[in-house]
């Protein structure tokens, strides 16, 4: 033996040490990182480095509750009011005989012959309760105005606004009030009707004008500006 070969050896023995030192240190460094959660995919157990962990129940606290889609609206009337809103209405034209307009957004007035048109609405008072009715109050929502006064009537018969027409439409009955001229359009207009509602139940009106230019008032079908009747007693 040479003594080139023990040297070798030697040198040979010192790199075995060596790699045997770094797997063990990297095979202790995987365990570790395992035993910690590190390769885990549940956020409660471990993090990637350079990150915080958020724990799911902390979430799941910071969550609004869902509001509740069943709950009801609180009323807008003030004590001893009740707003009533139109259940039917339509308006006839004279010069369409056959025509029903009862799922027409606006109801149409005027007197300009051969075309007359006039509205019919319909309210139920069964909701309001069984006491004096201090006062009632008819309102409607002019969406086109001529400045011609409006009129309403009470109705002497039946109709429907599935299948009124002018051909079968009531007459006009008795001028209980009179909407003044001059009403501006694209606002409410109100007139009192006391004494129109004497016990529960439903209430039919005609509206009709004298002037020759047609107004337009809101129908059920508008909305929130539909006809409406407001019946008053002391609370």
């Amino acid at each position: 033996m040479t003594e080139e070969q023990p040297a070798l050896r030697d040198k040979k023995n010192v790199w075995i040490i060596v790699l045997a030192v770094v797997v063990t240190v990297l095979l202790g460094a995987i365990i570790g990182y395992v035993a910690t959660g590190g390769l885990s995919d549940d956020p409660t157990t471990g993090s990637a480095a350079g990150t915080t962990t958020t724990s799911l129940a902390t979430v799941a606290t910071t969550v609004p509750p869902a509001t509740s889609l069943t709950q009801a609206p609180p009323p807008t009337d003030a004590p001893g009011q009740l707003t009533i809103q139109v259940i039917e209405d339509t308006y006839t034209n004279s010069s369409d005989p056959e025509d029903t307009s009862g799922f027409d957004d606006v109801l149409e007035l005027e007197d300009d012959p051969p075309e007359v048109k006039a509205a019919l609405v319909r309210f139920d008072t069964t909701g309001a309760p069984a006491v004096v009715v201090e006062g009632v109050t008819l309102r409607l929502f002019v969406v086109f105005s001529s400045g011609a006064a409006i009129e309403v009537h009470r109705v002497d018969g039946s109709w429907s606004e599935t299948d009124t027409t002018a051909s079968s439409a009531p007459a006009v009955g008795e001028l209980i009030a009179t909407i003044p001229p001059g009403v501006t359009e694209g606002e409410s207009v109100e007139v009192d009707l006391t004494g129109l509602v004497t016990v529960p139940g439903p209430v039919d009106l005609y509206l009709t004008t004298s002037g020759d230019d047609t107004i337009e008032i809101a129908a059920k079908e508008s909305g929130a500006n539909a006809p409406a009747l407001i019946v008053r007693w002391t609370p």
